[in-house]
């Protein structure tokens, strides 16, 4: 079931002041600290168990445990945000991006996963149009990428896939399987690497889409 949560804003509002005439002549009077500003947090959930933050300094921080919702039909909440977000952060008890979550945020440059982390599944076209994205490392442990999860990340130059992955979807045009849509399609193939070890089961679907890989020696 695909489900949106609206945006939360929380805001920090300046504290009153009490006019200093007011205060009782015997009482000692303290000024209040300079508060900045009204501040606004922009936030929300995106899972059962999980949270979205978007950052004083851009990142888009996932945090929480368990599974993303998809967002096939209706849009990621952080879409509207596509200009201030430059980095997503995936927190160590996340188990899978969910359909399109990322897709369109065109100023994404990195995506980091947390150490230790429990992250097994990307699902189709999570990265999709993540035109400014230019590497990506998978933690080990992921199991599962998506059809066209990076489709039309166009400064692509890096990609590692660890050995414990056991499928990468492709897309199938017609019967003849002769329009293909890989996981990389739109990437450049040029100066796309991608880091996959020697006879795991990633290498082989890569090459199935007639990906190019750099093969890294097997565990």
């Amino acid at each position: 079931t695909v489900r949106e949560e609206n945006t939360a804003i929380v805001q920090k509002a300046a504290a009153p002041v009490v006019p200093q005439a007011e205060q009782p002549a015997e009482t000692p009077t303290e000024q209040p600290a300079e508060i900045p500003a009204e501040t606004a947090v922009i936030e929300g959930t995106c899972g059962d168990a999980l949270t979205w933050t978007i950052a004083e300094d851009g990142t888009l921080i996932i945090a929480g445990s368990g599974d993303m919702y998809s967002y096939r039909e209706t849009a990621a909440p952080w879409s509207g945000y596509n200009d201030n977000i430059t980095a997503i952060e995936i927190g160590k008890d996340v188990n899978c991006i969910g359909m399109y979550a990322f897709s369109g945020l065109t100023h994404v440059k990195t995506v980091t996963f947390a150490e230790e982390s429990a992250f097994s599944t990307v699902m189709d076209y999570a990265f999709s149009g993540c035109t400014a994205l230019e590497r990506i490392v998978l933690p080990e442990g992921t199991l599962v990428i998506g059809e066209a999860a990076f489709s039309g990340c166009t400064a692509l130059t890096e990609v590692t896939i660890p050995a414990s992955v056991t499928s990468i979807g492709m897309r199938v045009m017609d019967e003849n399987q002769e329009n293909l849509i890989s996981v990389f399609d739109g990437c450049s193939q040029e100066t796309l690497v991608v880091n996959v070890a020697e006879g795991s089961a990633a290498a082989q679907a890569l090459q199935q889409q007639g990906i190019q890989t750099m093969m890294l020696a097997a565990e």
